[in-house]
């Protein structure tokens, strides 16, 4: 290694994040010293980075530190060496290195340090490799421009593997551009590939596949939903590619009349829907990154357990950093680079502390202790359906106590509203939990994602945990910057999901006409009449909406002489579909249909025509028959006929007289009795009745019947007690006349007494008269009526009776 006294390094290199333009990157060494590790708390991609860096592998005889900093331009890493100007040697051995340097490669230990907006910071330590492609002298240091190795590959374009038109002779040219992509998860709506077709085998290319098919969800034609039967699924071999393809095979050939070919497209879930963690693995591979396998194992299982399902499907070609940044995201970890080069997956997952220090004892310096400024707002977008690929249709919001700002997440490989719903809980807690410190250990070796508790009674009260977000390591200490750790993160609260929410697989119906109604019938018919004296027809129509894929049912009669064709709305009504269809001819012959129409205004397959002949305009119906009247208990009057049955029956009206006065009417309704309750005693009634008919025709009257109203209470046993006194007697009341009744019994009746009796079926007003010998010494009426199992009291006036006494009582009806 070359000693370069005063020597400078300036290097710039990519920095795992885009877009976040406030990053430090310095020089930490010697390699052999450090941990090579990143982790991130929040999303960034590749973007500019101040950098320096240590020169670990010149061609020197000794290690040597170097310092500086420098730009990254066009994704280049360059390196600024000062040319010592009295050190003869050293500047020799620089001159030399001008020549020999391109083509080398060299490892640079960097520290990337991102000031975040919440004033905290996140380090990031990883061993870098770096191809030397130019060298410049310039007045006062040596300049190399070089490239990144580790990076380049994550650079590429993925997946490599797209299946053009070339691959299949046979693909036709306007599906030129139409790639079979690789299907992870539940993928909706992949452009198939035609692949061939000759008699009975017209064969299309839905998806890459390692092993067995995928499992064929949906299938449209144009947009339009296609009947399973016809069309198997299956596999075959790809020329170019390990993968086999996922195939649809139809028996017929899948072109119009002009023979273009019908736009086919399907939904399909993979052989396994693989969680993040998989699909990391896989990309890295895919891009020949070595991923380590007990990194990426350890966040599979963990995703497991808390059911983060989602679906990783990929409708256009991107970078391979930018798909696993989007992958991360969801994964809720970071990617770093270990020493021996493999990408190991760090996960935010539960975990116990790895370490207590105490700051009154241990080796530990807490330097701060900071809560940033909470963003009031959390949103995500997320895409429920993979066929808009560049449209995110899922919208979930959440809040935190925070008084203003907004953090805005978008995923394009979510589309389960549960897992989106999930994944925002976990970062609405941790924005809750966003408590930053920063401390040096000393005597301890700590790494990226390990939970320490500290106790520092200069900060805080007790002792709290922290995960380390950033791990530097000077000479005998590690210097921490540190994230509060909340067990709470991992703790999913439900929130509300936007109304129609599923977690489940659903087709887009979007262009698919909706399945026919079913059970169409005509259930009544009718004549009216207008003002102008125009009788029409009108049928009550019924029918049962399909299953899924409507928004409104439409009923068609159409008169099978003039065609003329009159249109409704079935609405629901008492549990049924059904319309009215008005205007029509009477007593012509008519056919209906019935259709669906879905969300999109997409009419459906109709029924079968039902046929009907048009009601017929409706003569005066017969007089009521049958009709019978009869008292009923008390001030009640029944009347009843034989029940109208026929065609068009509309309801009756009812006609009442009051002894010598005239016939009034009296009440409509479609009963076919009467129950009058305002009528009198010693009063005779006359009742008589009509038919009304559709449209408003009315029968003649009725045939008169009468009811003379009476009294007629039944006898009724009334049993008599003494309720503060000995039992008096018992007795009787006969109907509809006053009575006497007497009871006797021995003992004394003490002032203050009382008698019970009771009612057993009717309802009167009872006057009550009770007589001791021949003397009356009570009498009592009851102010309202006494009904049916009622109990009436009486008391006994201040007189005392020594001798046997007799209680006799009178009623009537009032």
């Amino acid at each position: 290694m070359i000693g370069l006294t005063g020597g400078v390094l300036e290097a710039t290199v990519p920095s795992p994040f885009e877009g976040v333009p406030e990053y430090e990157v310095y020089l930490r060494g010697p390699v052999g010293a450090i941990a090579h590790r990143f982790g991130t708390v929040d999303r960034y991609r590749h973007g500019g980075a101040h950098a320096t860096g240590l020169v670990a592998s010149w061609p020197a005889p000794q290690d040597a530190w170097v310092d500086g900093h420098g730009i990254l331009e066009g994704g280049q890493v360059s390196i600024a060496i000062d040319v010592p100007k009295a050190d003869s040697v050293a500047r020799a051995a620089v001159e030399a290195l001008a020549g020999a340097a391109r083509g080398q490669t060299y490892e640079l230990e960097l520290v990337t340090r991102h000031r975040r907006a919440d004033g905290t910071t996140l380090e990031i330590t990883n061993e870098r490799r770096v191809v030397v492609r130019r060298t410049a002298r310039r007045p006062d240091y040596l300049a190399l421009e070089c490239a990144d190795v580790d990076r380049s590959a994550l650079e590429a374009l993925f997946p490599a593997e797209t299946y053009t038109v070339a691959d299949w002779p046979g693909l036709f040219a306007d599906h030129v551009n139409r790639p079979v992509a690789q299907a992870v998860g539940t993928v909706v709506k992949i452009p198939c590939a035609y692949l061939s077709g000759s008699g009975g085998a017209w064969k299309y290319g839905v998806a890459k596949v390692l092993g067995a098919a995928h499992s064929v969800l949906t299938v449209y034609r144009d947009g339009r939903i296609v009947s399973p039967s016809e069309y198997t699924v299956g596999t075959q071999a790809a020329a170019v590619s390990p993968y086999s393809v996922t195939t649809i095979t139809f028996a017929k050939e899948q072109a119009d009349q002009q023979g273009r070919l019908y736009t086919i497209e399907a939904d399909v879930t993979g052989p396994g829907s693989r969680y993040p963690a998989d699909e990391i693995s896989r990309i890295l591979a895919a891009l020949g990154v070595t991923a380590d396998a007990s990194s990426i194992a350890a966040a599979a299982a963990y995703h497991a357990s808390i059911a983060t399902r989602g679906d990783y499907g990929y409708v256009t070609q991107r970078t391979g950093i930018a798909i696993l940044e989007d992958l991360l995201f969801v994964a809720r970890g970071q990617l770093y680079q270990k020493p021996d080069g493999a990408y190991a997956l760090w996960v935010d997952a539960p975990r116990t502390a790895a370490a207590m220090f105490d700051a009154t004892g241990d080796l530990i310096a807490v330097d701060e202790y900071a809560h940033p400024e909470l963003r009031k707002t959390l949103t995500l977008h997320y895409r429920p359906s993979t066929s808009q690929r560049e449209e995110y249709g899922g919208k979930l919001q959440r809040t935190t106590p925070g008084l203003s700002g907004e953090a805005v997440y978008k995923s394009p490989f979510i589309r389960d509203h549960d897992v989106a719903d999930r994944l925002l809980c976990y970062l609405e807690v941790r924005e809750e939990t966003r408590a930053s410190a920063s401390a040096t250990i000393y005597g301890a070796q700590l790494a990226v994602g390990d939970v320490v508790g500290l106790v520092s009674p200069v900060h805080w009260d007790g002792g709290k945990l922290f995960a380390a977000q950033q791990v530097s390591r000077p000479a005998h200490a590690n210097a921490l910057q540190l994230e509060e750790y909340s067990p709470d993160r991992y703790v999913y609260t439900p929130a509300t999901l936007p109304a129609g929410a599923t977690n489940g697989y659903l087709p887009d119906y979007s262009q698919t006409p909706p399945a026919a109604p079913t059970g169409l019938t005509v259930v009544s018919q009718g004549t009216s009449v207008d003002t102008d004296g125009k009788v029409t027809a009108y049928a009550l129509i019924r029918a049962t909406p399909p299953a899924v894929n409507w928004s409104r049912l439409v009923a068609q009669v159409k008169d099978t002489t003039t065609n003329e064709i009159y249109q409704a709305q079935l609405i629901l009504a008492g549990g049924n579909y059904e319309a009215t269809v008005s205007g029509l001819r009477p007593n012509r012959a008519h056919t209906v249909v019935a259709w669906a129409v879905n969300a999109t205004n997409v009419d459906g397959i109709s029924t079968a025509a039902v046929a009907f002949n048009s009601a017929e305009y409706a003569a005066a119906p017969g007089a009521p028959t049958g009709l019978t009247a009869a008292q009923g208990t008390g001030k009640v009057v029944r009347v009843a006929c034989t029940a109208v049955t026929q065609a068009g029956f509309k309801e009756y009206i009812w006609f009442r007289k009051v002894g010598s006065g005239s016939y009034a009417e009296y009440r409509r309704g479609r009963d076919n009795y009467l129950v009058d309750e305002a009528v009198g005693y010693s009063t005779t009634y006359y009742y008589k009745a009509r038919v009304v008919v559709n449209p408003n025709v009315e029968s003649a009257d009725s045939s008169e019947v009468n009811v003379a109203v009476t009294t007629n209470i039944g006898d009724n046993d009334i049993p008599l007690g003494g309720i503060n006194g000995p039992t008096i007697g018992n007795g009787s009341i006969n109907r509809g006349r006053s009575y006497t009744g007497t009871g006797s019994a021995s003992g004394t009746l003490n002032g203050g007494a009382s008698v019970g009796f009771q009612m057993d079926t009717y309802t009167f007003f009872p006057h009550i008269t009770m007589d001791a010998g021949a003397a009356q010494v009570f009498l009592k009426a009851l102010d309202g009526p006494l009904a049916a199992d009622d109990t009436g009291r009486f008391a006994m006036e201040n007189q005392g009776f020594t001798d046997q006494y007799d209680v006799r009582w009178r009623s009537f009806l009032s």
